[in-house]
Formats: structure tokens, sequence, C-alpha cells
């Protein structure tokens, strides 16, 4: 004789995620993660900004070593010719910062012999970043006017 049970059906729902699940998730992510980029990017700004500004102060020290040397400072107007003079002058100067900001030439340096200005234009300017720069001292058309903001400066 034959089984005349009646047949049973699985009535468990089935299990994983519908498709408008998965795309309310990947929308959720995508807004959530946008979000997120948008800061850092203007964490990493900033965060460029305080290079430069670091990397100014450190050639300023490298300069005052040179001076101390010398009893002067590299007379030029280039910076790649202050890379050279500080590289150069057994002063424990292994590599002066190099950089180059679109819009902007790299950072510039002018010297007299007895006193010089470094300049680094910034991405960001805040008045945390720029309250300690130089304004109204030039030498050969390098350094900060009182109004302009974007650049940072240190002098002797």
């Amino acid at each position: 004789m034959q089984n005349l049970k009646p047949k049973t059906y699985n009535l468990k729902p089935n299990k994983g995620f519908t498709l408008i699940e998965i795309l309310i998730v990947v929308g959720i992510i995508g807004i959530l993660s946008s979000v997120i980029l948008v800061g850092l990017n203007s964490s990493r700004s900033r965060a460029r900004d305080s290079r430069r500004i670091t990397d100014l102060r450190q050639t300023q020290q490298g300069l005052e070593l040179y001076y101390t040397k010398s009893g002067e400072y590299p007379d030029t107007s280039s910076w790649a010719n202050l890379q050279t003079e500080l590289e150069g002058a057994s002063i424990g100067v292994r590599k002066v910062p190099e950089e180059t900001l679109t819009g902007h030439d790299p950072y510039e340096y002018a010297g007299d012999g007895q006193n010089y200005v470094l300049k680094a234009y910034l991405e960001d300017p805040s008045e945390n970043l720029t309250k300690d720069s130089i304004t109204g001292f030039s030498i050969d058309g390098v350094g900060c006017d009182e109004d302009e903001d974007e650049a940072f400066c240190v002098a002797s």
C-alpha cells in the first residue's frame, strides 16, 4: 500500500534581503561616507597648511644656523638657491622642504645678507594658523601684505 499522508508544505519564510532593503542600506552608507569625506577634506587641507608652517619654521632654524656659521643669510631671491645653500653649508641641514600648491609658486624666499623673508601659501587660512604671520615686511617682492590672507610669512 501506498503512503497516503497528506503532502505538507514548508511554511517557513525565505531567509535573505529584498532588493529594496539592500538599496536602502547602500544609499544610507553612501550618504554617511560623503558626509565623512567632506569633513576629512577640510581637515586634510588644514593639516597640509600646518605642515607648510612647520616647514617654514624648520627652514628658519636652518637659516639661523647658516647665519651663525657664515655671519650672513643667503643673498638670493630663489627657493632653489636657498635649498642649495643650506644643504651644502655643512650645518646639518640635509633637505629643505620642496612643495608646490596648485595656482601658486612653491615656497618663496628672499634674503639680502642681513635679513630674509620666507613665505608659503595656505589652502585654508584661518585665524589659528596665520596669527603668527609677519605682515608689512618684504625683500625683493617677497613678503606678506596685510590684505593677503592666504599666505604665511616669517622674517628675520
